[in-house]
């Protein structure tokens, strides 16, 4: 019987509905199960990559592409992103600790870019 492991991308699975709908009772149901067994005798078994995405992620995939339409698709992509983040924002603001918290997540994030090697990467 032979075994073939496939990765599954999943984006956006930290909500509690994709977390529970698509990661724990699909995937990880279907591995606790052993796999899918086809019918020549393989046995399919799902590996869950856990992806996250950013505008900033997406702008630097769609700037390092040749081709016209898949950049145009990854820009607009950012975009989205962009105004999701700007949504969070306008929601949070006014909240108790906001100011404060963005500042915290500011100055962690910039002590992170300057240990880090720059490197743009989509993995």
């Amino acid at each position: 019987m032979a075994r073939k492991v496939i990765n599954v991308a999943l984006n956006g699975v930290t909500g509690r509905m994709g977390y529970r709908q698509h990661l724990v009772r699909s995937l990880l149901s279907i591995r606790e199960q052993g796999g899918v067994r086809l019918s020549d005798g393989t046995v399919v078994y799902p590996e869950p990559v856990l992806v996250g995405r950013s505008e900033e992620r997406l702008r630097l995939l769609a700037g390092a592409l040749r081709d016209g339409e898949l950049r145009q698709f990854y820009g607009r992509l950012a975009d989205a992103e962009r105004g999701h983040g700007e949504l969070f924002v306008r929601l949070a603001r006014g909240t108790d600790g906001f100011e404060a918290r963005v500042e915290e997540l500011l100055r962690a994030e910039a002590g992170l870019v300057r240990e880090l090697p720059s490197r743009p990467a989509i993995h």
